[in-house]
């Protein structure tokens, strides 16, 4: 299986935000390499301005997806900021064809997209014309040639911690009930646990509560 994975490194000012989503995506990566796959980390270039953000990184994606053989990954994991609209790549809901169109390239046809982001799963606050898709669940209705699921958070905080997860793909919008999210909280906060590094390896919240060890 091929990883790979989109995260900040920069902090925001007076915080550690960058030092924590560095820190979830290097775990997140040697827990997958020793598991035998392939795991290939870029950084979002936070200098650039925001406007000018989304060519560059889709532009640093496919130059190191393009120094690789095999180009097609089955896991997409971004870590950084993120709202219903937006996430800190620069990508909004206005602006979301870049987005899509490496995707279809560089993505096998039932890749799984993992945004440990705050609420990128969640609906948009602002609908437009009646469409109340957030930006999880919009980028993967604008992906419709490919069969994907995407993990996404409908509330800020905890980054990969975070209980409240939707499971989304071009047919269903399956948030966790409440008996789910607390199993999860519980599970995703014991010390030394690893399910958070295997969200993107299932394809249904009752696939992923059925790794939690006995």
């Amino acid at each position: 299986m091929r990883h790979l994975i989109l995260y900040v490194n920069k902090n925001t000012e007076g915080k550690r935000d960058g030092d924590e989503f560095e820190r979830e995506a290097l775990d997140y990566s040697r827990y997958h390499n020793a598991h035998g796959h392939e795991v290939l980390l870029v950084p979002v270039p936070c200098d650039i301005p925001a406007t000018r953000r989304p060519e560059a990184v889709e532009r640093n994606v496919r130059q190191v997806a393009e120094r690789h053989k095999e180009r097609q990954f089955n896991v997409f994991a971004y870590f950084g900021h993120g709202t219903e609209r937006w996430i800190q790549t620069g990508h909004t809901l206005g602006k979301l064809g870049g987005l899509v169109n490496l995707f279809e390239d560089i993505l096998t046809p039932t890749a799984t997209l993992w945004f440990a982001a705050c609420k990128t799963a969640a609906n948009n606050p602002r609908p437009v014309q009646g469409d109340a898709r957030g930006f999880l669940e919009k980028l993967v209705h604008r992906c419709d040639t490919q069969a994907l699921t995407a993990w996404g958070h409908t509330t800020a905080g905890h980054t990969t911690k975070n209980p409240n997860l939707t499971l989304i793909n071009l047919k269903n919008y399956l948030p966790v009930s409440q008996g789910q999210r607390k199993i999860l909280q519980k599970h995703l906060w014991t010390p030394n646990s690893t399910l958070r590094f295997q969200i993107p390896l299932c394809s249904s919240i009752d696939e992923l509560i059925g790794r939690i060890p006995e």
